[in-house]
């Protein structure tokens, strides 16, 4: 088919992005657990609570059932949390909003249907009886603010969308893959939570983007009008690291990636260190501010809080160097993590990454090694499995860059083999999603809490290690009939699992039809 005109495609981008966006937020709104189920993303949470109401950084409690997890006593004998501030400075203005709302005391007369959060307020025991909590008001906050995620993915799936249309100047090939990313990856169930994932990988993908930006013809120009793409991409990236520390894994590779690809329009050695140089910069201002919050805490620039006791990352797991060797087999084949059962669709791309490799070598290899590095460095960590949530948390911030290889080899087959291979890939997004609306719906953290309580009533030590993310009798995929359903929208339908799943199975099907049905229509290729 012919190149569309420029005003053409861009109505075309626009009118897919908008339907992309609303079709994620409105099924990935159906399925939040409508509380705080994680103890980290309580204490982001509580955080978020205390600069919402008090204006303050320190919470005035710890965990109640899990005294000191996550927080570190710094100046003036506060407690400051250990984990990145910027979720729980954006989850502020909302935790506000509904603090008035629960003025009107909306919540009352739901208090025997109201979703519980685990660590307040006893919930977990409630939850655990199946009693409605007598204190509703804080999980009535939290239903609120529930929703927080819900955005951040849907704009983590629109935001990969015009990475793809960069790359591959395909809107096919990029519609179907940011389909299968939103619906066929841990980026669906995730939506769901309150873990700060969502928001990092946001972030991380807006700084990738302006990455590839700076390498397009209208970015090109004189003076700082051209550094200044290279510019966003740091501060977007900076962003991310005070989102999620472990973001600061993709900031070297980026920054070589500015040198690299300059080799051929900027011969100088100097020109070259010099988009490098702002990349940096850009990184450093959000460091250095990053650096100035520790340093308000707990006096020093260097000290996050994992560190201000000395026995904290051994009572609490927080992670020490290790050998690789367990969390790359744990991360790959694992029972309750690897990548292989939990996120299929990202093998797909590692098999199909052959046309990444021969339309941008140099691109196909900064992916690739940023990739690498994180899974090992996970992999290096005694908490490499994330804790109880649903597969390889650590990893979600990855699910985007290995769908890549999917568009370019989508793209390579558009004029010759459509039907086929856009068919093809459509049945396999189908499989996905329906496998990752089975972890919507089934709540693993919940699961492995139960799992927990369990054999520590019987005495058993095994939730004290990692055996349980490699020991099939514990995985979340062999135990449906275990799981209590997560959404706790879906659960007001009064649907058992298999019903629900039966069902949601149904609606993607019918879905990924009318996708398909789409693909054909759209045009075989589109230039800009």
């Amino acid at each position: 088919m012919a190149t569309q005109p420029t005003t053409s495609y861009q109505r075309q981008i626009k009118r897919y992005g908008v339907i992309l966006f609303c079709l994620c937020a409105f099924f990935f709104g159906l399925i939040p657990y409508g509380g705080v189920r994680s103890s980290d993303s309580e204490v982001v949470f509580r955080v978020g609570e205390s600069l919402a109401l008090r204006g303050v950084f320190y919470v005035e409690h710890d965990l109640e059932d899990w005294h000191s997890f996550g927080v570190a006593t710094g100046k003036s004998n506060r407690l400051y949390a250990i984990f990145g501030p910027l979720e729980s400075i954006l989850l502020a203005p909302i935790i506000k909003v509904g603090d008035l709302v629960n003025e009107t005391g909306w919540y009352k007369p739901l208090s025997p249907i109201l979703p519980l959060s685990h660590f307040t307020e006893g919930g977990f025991f409630d939850y655990l009886e199946g009693r409605h909590t007598q204190t509703p008001r804080p999980h009535a906050l939290r239903t609120f603010t529930s929703f927080f995620n819900v955005f951040m993915t849907s704009f983590c799936v629109f935001v990969f969308w015009q990475i793809l249309l960069l790359l591959t100047k395909s809107i096919p090939a990029s519609f179907l893959v940011s389909i299968i990313y939103a619906f066929g990856t841990h980026a669906w169930p995730y939506a769901g939570t309150f873990f700060s994932e969502p928001l990092a990988t946001l972030l991380v993908l807006l700084s990738f983007f302006y990455l590839l930006k700076a390498g397009e013809p209208e970015a090109s120009g004189e003076g700082n009008r051209t550094n200044r793409p290279v510019f966003l991409s740091g501060i977007w990236m900076g962003l991310a690291i005070t989102a999620h520390i472990t973001a600061a894994l993709y900031a070297p590779f980026f920054a070589l990636y500015f040198f690299w690809r300059d080799i051929e329009n900027r011969p100088s050695l100097l020109g070259r260190l010099e988009r490098g140089a702002v990349f940096a910069v850009g990184v450093f201002i959000l460091l250095f501010l990053l650096g100035w919050y520790n340093y308000f805490r707990f006096g020093s620039f260097f000290e996050t809080g994992r560190t201000a006791s000395a026995i904290s990352g051994e009572i609490f797991g927080y992670g020490t160097f290790v050998y690789p060797f367990r969390g790359l087999y744990g991360l790959i084949f694992g029972a309750g993590k690897g990548v292989l059962f939990f996120m299929p669709a990202l093998v797909l791309g590692a098999f199909l990454s052959k046309s990444f490799l021969r339309e941008n070598r140099q691109l196909f290899w900064t992916v690739t090694l940023a990739v690498a590095f994180r899974v090992l460095f996970i992999a290096s960590r005694s908490d490499w499995h994330g804790g109880f949530c649903t597969g390889p948390r650590y990893l979600v911030m990855a699910i985007p860059f290995l769908l890549i290889p999917i568009a370019f080899w989508l793209k390579s087959h558009e004029s010759t083999r459509f039907a086929r291979a856009f068919g093809f890939m459509t049945v396999f997004g189908l499989l996905f999603s329906i496998e990752q609306f089975y972890f919507c719906l089934a709540e693993a953290f919940s699961f492995l809490q139960i799992w927990k309580f369990n054999e520590q009533l019987a005495g058993f030590s095994v939730f004290e290690n990692d055996i349980i993310y490699l020991d099939w009798k514990y995985s979340p995929l062999l135990s449906p009939s275990s799981m209590k359903i997560s959404p706790f929208l879906l659960r007001w339908t009064q649907l058992p699992m298999g019903e629900l799943m039966a069902l949601g199975s149904v609606v993607l099907l019918i879905l990924f039809f009318i996708f398909y049905l789409i693909l054909l229509k759209m045009p075989r290729s589109a230039s800009n």
